[in-house]
């Protein structure tokens, strides 16, 4: 147990340490162009270049040149071009800031939960400006780039025969499951004569005196259109409770009653 909880305290110290050797020395801040830019991110984990201080006044960016590509690897950029000449005809202009207030201090949150401070700011005391060259190959390289930026990305194009995605099927597998449904229910579409029906309503209406339209149409198998056009002649839809939403037949219709007082013809007396 001593060994186990003094190893996680030691990760815990190595995690909650910060490097703050080189906290004296200063930052610079290199300002590049966007082709630039891009071509360091293609190149990461290469030499694309190195920063050379002669003295505390004069600090060159050295690019490198193409015998060094050769060892390095050459990876190309955006227009086609390998990265080291690109570089190579970048002009640097490189100045020692005079106004401290030119470049503010940066500062960086940290929300996650160690024993390190919160924040970090780091004061930039030198600036390093990589300003494109004024010649005709990056005018043509910018003028490619700018055609590149209007190519839509989806574009029409025509096209000999169709294409098909799927092979066609002469039956679908829910147009077979709706047939056999219809052999084993029977086919509901099919419209019987008006008096066939309406002995069939009678039949049922023997038996309950009161229905619903999607109970009747299941008794009857009839199309549910037919069957409410011939409930509206013989039946009344009741809209109020308690049998509220369900048909009955009209009085001169009615036959049940007449039976049950013939069964029972004590209820008479």
């Amino acid at each position: 147990m001593t060994d186990s909880s003094s190893s996680s305290s030691r990760k815990r110290a190595n995690n909650d340490m910060v490097d703050c050797e080189r906290t004296s020395r200063g930052v610079w801040l290199v300002k590049v162009p966007r082709y630039l830019s891009e071509i360091w991110e293609k190149n990461e984990g290469s030499d694309v270049g190195r920063l050379v201080q002669l003295s505390e006044e004069d600090v060159k960016l050295i690019s490198i040149t193409p015998d060094e590509v050769s060892s390095v690897g050459t990876n190309p950029s955006i227009n086609g071009s390998t990265s080291s000449a690109a570089l190579s005809q970048a002009r640097r202009d490189l100045r020692k800031v005079q106004d401290p207030s030119e470049l503010k201090p940066i500062t960086a949150k940290n929300n996650k939960n160690v024993s390190a401070p919160k924040e970090h700011s780091f004061k930039f005391r030198n600036l390093d400006e990589c300003q494109p060259p004024n010649s005709d190959q990056y005018m043509k390289m910018k003028m490619n780039m700018i055609r590149k930026a209007k190519v839509p990305v989806s574009m029409a194009k025509q096209i000999d025969r169709a294409v098909v995605a799927f092979k066609p099927k002469a039956q679908h597998a829910e147009n077979l499951k709706m047939d056999k449904t219809k052999k084993e229910v029977g086919a509901r579409t099919i419209r019987g004569s008006r008096e066939q029906v309406m002995d069939r309503i009678f039949e049922a209406f023997e038996k309950h005196q009161y229905y619903r339209l999607t109970d009747l149409q299941t008794i009857i198998q009839q199309p549910q259109g037919y069957l409410r056009e011939i409930l509206n002649d013989i039946a009344i839809y009741n809209t109020s409770p308690p049998h509220k939403s369900m048909w009955e037949l009209k009085p001169e219709y009615r036959a049940y009653r007449s039976t049950a007082a013939a069964e029972d013809p004590m209820e008479e007396d």
